[in-house]
């Protein structure tokens, strides 16, 4: 799996990183997400700068390189969807170069990459996917969305009524 840098900030906040490695092993990203969350973020003095350091010094995150054919991808995502940040566009490149799905959130990233066949989950998927596989139950699911709330992550609440009926019908089945 493939990540941009929202989701890892946001996991990184909460204190719930461990929770994308239960579900996807290790979780890989560019080197541009590195820079955003890591040196950026240590310029900041953003706190889950910590949380993510350490999940890059024990393997859990690995930077990936990307080839010639990734860079070019990049690039013409770049010009096409100019709502998108360098980040996403490599996330979305180094998905589509290796056939692995991205965790983005954001829509416009989301859109980009499905137009190049890139299969996106983001953090509410992620969440309901650990529920469903049992890795989570529904309190620590609740919870952990509770505290994504709590961090101004920026979620409509049409798509917080959405997950709950999700979870719901879940629970039913």
């Amino acid at each position: 799996m493939i990540a941009d840098s929202s989701i890892l900030i946001v996991f990184a906040r909460i204190n719930r990183v461990g929770l994308l490695n239960r579900l996807y092993g290790t979780i890989q990203v560019p080197r541009s997400v590195y820079k955003e969350i890591v040196e950026e973020g240590e310029k900041s003095g953003h706190r889950d700068v910590l949380i993510l350091k350490k999940a890059f010094g024990d393997g859990r995150i690995k930077v990936i390189d990307m080839d010639r054919d990734c860079k070019r991808l990049s690039e013409k995502l770049l010009v096409a969807n100019p709502n998108i940040g360098d980040a996403e566009a490599d996330v979305i490149a180094l998905a589509a170069g290796s056939e692995k799905a991205a965790l983005i959130d954001e829509h416009p990233a989301r859109m980009a990459a499905k137009l190049q066949g890139v299969k996106c989950v983001g953090s509410l998927g992620l969440l309901l996917k650990a529920f469903s596989k049992g890795i989570i139950n529904e309190n620590e699911t609740k919870t952990i969305l509770h505290a994504i709330l709590k961090e101004n992550f920026r979620i409509s609440p049409v798509i917080v009524a959405e997950f709950y009926a999700e979870m719901d019908r879940m629970k039913s089945s």
